[in-house]
């Protein structure tokens, strides 16, 4: 759905990961500047990776250069290596990676037990390309990301993005 010119999310309804959801819970954006395209949190498993893909494709051509993740949980995070193979840089805060790394044997597991085997074929987690640490803007052509580590609040390891243009805040 775009919300303003330019910035779109998927919004499903709240609800626990199960086979019948396929593990799509997680509220997705997606920025189209002049230039290229952002996505914030790219779901929760490489088919709702491929699906978002699929989805900007239908809107534009613009390369994505950049995959935020506002922070490590399987429902925002696992869809990251599409975009990845597709050329986008993996952006996160700088503890994201030892967040994911800490976790995932366990997630291996537990995951697909809940959303799935068939929904999370193919699924692995990605680690960050990069890791932020302070305030850092990211531009699109016309539209400036502002990236924000935070303090531990949902997990240890939360970024903010704020679409400057817009007022849309993602968190």
């Amino acid at each position: 759905t775009e919300i303003v010119p330019g910035v779109f999310v998927h919004n499903p309804p709240p609800a626990p990961l199960t086979p019948e959801n396929g593990g799509d819970i997680a509220n997705l954006g997606v920025v189209i500047g002049d230039d290229s395209v952002a996505v914030i949190d790219p779901g929760g498993s490489r088919a709702i990776g491929e699906a978002l893909f699929a989805a900007i494709r239908a809107r534009t051509d613009k390369p994505v250069t950049a995959v935020i993740i506002t922070h490590m949980h399987p429902d925002h995070s696992f869809g990251a290596e599409v975009f990845a193979e597709a050329g986008a840089e993996v952006i996160g805060h700088d503890n994201l990676a030892s967040g994911i790394e800490r976790r995932a044997q366990t997630w291996a597991e537990s995951i697909p037990a809940q959303a799935g085997a068939l929904a999370m074929l193919g699924t692995r987690p990605r680690l960050p390309d990069r890791g932020i640490d302070t305030p850092e803007d990211i531009t699109l052509g016309g539209a400036t990301l502002r990236l924000v580590p935070v303090a531990t609040a949902h997990t240890d390891n939360d970024l903010t993005v704020y679409h400057v243009e817009s007022g849309t805040l993602f968190t």
